[in-house]
């Protein structure tokens, strides 16, 4: 690219001696525009080299030749088309020819090669490994994350194709009858979340849904709670203390004494 610079730069100053010389600098930058593109430069490479904007050159060409800058639309077309044809995705095609999206959109759908058909076949694989991903048993959410798409787009992938959404609902199904399970073992919310990997909110949601509220399963366990706590102050165990020992605050274990009606107002 260098040597064909170099001599293009050459052949320009041999013509600029041939040349009348000019007195306008606005006319001699745009016949060294013109010059330098009859050599096989590219608007980019002129731009480059004179140090100008590429819409400066581009407006040169349209005004001094029309025919100069449409025979480089056409070579562009030409190099667009080739690497579509080759396999090459749009944008790999605008990282090697330095073009927009838009550009390069816009020659392949003028020639006949439609994206949006391009783009549908992408659509359809894409639609039939979330239905078989599905159809295995895995839920929408497990889907969306492993394929990087919204939840949406998978409930929209299932329903598009007509599969049926059983399997998926016994999945989920299974997966919420063990939420409540461990629940019930009096596991806290953390551990479950750590073993099915969901999140805390989703976890509470689905024990609300299941009609177990996590307040009621736990009452037990509060209820056991607070005859330690009765049983320890009734010993003459002081409230600082039970409040170390239970690793609950001062002012809650008093709320629990007086509920219980075992707490003496000191006079």
């Amino acid at each position: 690219m260098l040597k064909k610079i170099q001599s293009a730069l050459l052949i320009f100053d041999e013509n600029k001696i041939k040349m009348k010389p000019s007195r306008n600098s606005d006319e001699e930058k745009h016949i060294k525009i013109v010059n330098l593109y009859k050599q096989g430069l590219s608007a980019l490479d002129i731009a480059r080299l004179l140090q100008i904007s590429r819409g400066t050159v581009d407006r040169v060409l349209r005004i001094q030749n029309e025919f100069i800058f449409n025979f480089e639309k056409k070579k562009r077309d030409k190099q667009i088309i080739n690497l579509f044809e080759q396999g090459k995705l749009v944008e790999d095609i605008c990282k090697l020819l330095n073009r927009s999206s838009k550009t390069v959109k816009t020659v392949l759908i003028a020639r006949g090669f439609l994206i949006k058909e391009y783009k549908n076949v992408k659509i359809r694989k894409r639609d039939e490994t979330i239905c078989k991903l599905y159809s295995s048993g895995e839920s929408m959410s497990d889907i969306a994350k492993k394929m990087e798409l919204g939840v949406t787009t998978v409930y929209y992938a299932v329903s598009r194709i007509g599969i049926s959404r059983l399997p998926g609902l016994l999945s989920r199904n299974e997966r919420n009858k063990k939420i409540i399970e461990l629940v019930e073992e009096n596991k806290n919310s953390k551990v479950v979340t750590e073993l099915i990997g969901l999140t805390k909110t989703s976890v509470c949601d689905i024990v609300r849904y299941g009609g177990k509220p996590l307040s009621k399963i736990k009452e037990d366990e509060i209820k056991n709670r607070n005859i330690h706590i009765c049983q320890f102050y009734k010993q003459g165990m002081p409230i600082g203390k039970i409040a170390k020992k239970i690793k609950m605050q001062r002012h809650t274990i008093r709320r629990i004494l007086k509920k219980e009606g075992v707490y003496v107002e000191k006079k």
